[in-house]
């Protein structure tokens, strides 16, 4: 069985739980931890609390999945020490609430496909909207063309 885990600086983790809770329900299973507020204001305290979650995970036979906030912060550097030490933590810097969301309704068989497939969708998911074709298209027609429902995803009101 699978443990998740979303920790960053600050209350970011936190936020992204709130996004997931409203996406796909509260059944997630996703858990913020959100260093330097709270009990957690230092990597000491973080280190520890990590390691903690893990052996206990561990003791219930389950695996880790712990998404940090950023590649080369202290939350992510942290965890990659911790992770030196057990081998069913499994790390995943840079996360956001596509990835999250591809990852917690994934049907992938194995957590190291599902973080693939999340890290993809995140991935392909990230884009300037103002050079989107359809935007630019818009963009190019004067977006004089009205339209009476502002919950159209490509609404040329939103461009005026």
């Amino acid at each position: 069985m699978r443990e998740i885990y979303i920790a960053s600086h600050g209350e970011y983790a936190r936020g992204i739980v709130s996004g997931l809770s409203l996406l796909i329900g509260d059944d997630h299973g996703v858990t913020p931890i959100c260093a330097y507020c709270g009990d957690i204001s230092n990597t000491a305290e973080l280190e520890q609390y990590l390691d903690n979650l893990t052996l206990d995970a561990a003791g219930r036979g389950n695996e880790v999945i712990l998404f940090t906030d950023m590649l080369g912060g202290s939350v992510n550097n942290t965890a990659i020490l911790v992770m030196m030490r057990h081998p069913q933590l499994h790390v995943i810097a840079g996360a956001n609430l596509i990835m999250l969301m591809e990852f917690c309704l994934s049907e992938q068989p194995t957590t190291a496909l599902r973080i693939t497939a999340a890290i993809a969708m995140a991935t392909d998911a990230m884009c300037y909207v103002n050079r989107l074709p359809e935007i630019l298209l818009a963009a190019d027609a004067g977006a004089s063309d009205e339209h009476d429902n502002n919950d159209d995803f490509f609404s040329t009101k939103a461009l005026s």
